[in-house]
């Protein structure tokens, strides 16, 4: 995504002796950007896809520097030349290089705005990925749960000298039945709870309600501000 990065010019003009004041500048190297300690925006565009999530990747350095931001994407969703708040981070050019946004554009995303705050010291930006795919990883831990559940219940079912005598009508035995099924439930639900907690769910079910550009009522209204228009250009039918 580095290719088609762009740096804004950050210098401003002192009203009281109407100079213009410089400052350090970001500058592309080859496929990398260099920050300055005053930070610096970052602009990458032709992004041109339905943005889920977002990969900054730093390069490493010691000692370690404190790096935060945030990031702003432009999509058919507000209105042109703007920009809306998607996320922001905190990372390090250390251990802990690269961080992984998840959020949605509404549609198509057109450009990406990465907003560096001022640092410690200089920083080499090293990649930025979108919609990096994600590792399917396995958690033997569970598997191992499963298999041990299971190989007592075939047990149970199997051997004559695990059956245990079970009464619908007794209610003995009903409440003990139900109370574990709960318990098993709410153990299930605070697992659910502890691997999300902090970060969410926060990339929904793939869903094609944005996909239909063309006669959307936002890209409809996108195209009559661009040409300076309140109204419609198209009318819905």
């Amino acid at each position: 995504a580095l290719v088609n990065a762009s740096i804004p010019d950050s210098s401003s003009y002192n009203a009281q002796t109407g100079k213009k004041e410089t400052k350090d500048q970001a500058h592309i190297v080859g496929n990398t950007i260099n920050i300055p300690t005053s930070g610096s925006d970052v602009i990458l565009s032709d992004i041109n896809s339905a943005t889920k999530a977002i990969k900054i990747e730093l390069e490493q350095t010691k000692p370690v520097t404190l790096v935060t931001g945030t990031v702003e994407i432009e999509d058919f969703g507000i209105a042109p030349n703007a920009y809306t708040l998607a996320d922001s981070f905190q990372m390090s050019t250390g251990k802990h290089n690269t961080r992984t946004l998840r959020f949605e554009s509404h549609g198509d995303a057109y450009k990406v705005r990465l907003h560096f705050n001022q640092t410690g010291a200089p920083f080499t930006l090293k990649a930025v990925t979108v919609n990096p795919p994600f590792a399917l990883h396995i958690n033997f831990g569970m598997w191992a749960i499963l298999f041990v559940a299971s190989s007592l219940i075939f047990l149970v079912y199997k051997k004559k000298w695990y059956l245990l005598n079970y009464d619908r009508h007794n209610l003995a035995q009903n409440i003990v039945f139900w109370a574990v099924c709960a318990m098993l439930m709410g153990f299930s639900l605070y697992l659910c709870f502890v691997v999300y907690h902090g970060h969410g769910i926060r990339v929904p079910f793939p869903s094609d309600l944005y996909d239909r550009v063309n006669g959307n009522p936002y890209t409809e209204q996108l195209k009559a501000w661009k040409s300076n228009s309140l109204a419609l250009l198209q009318q819905p039918p």
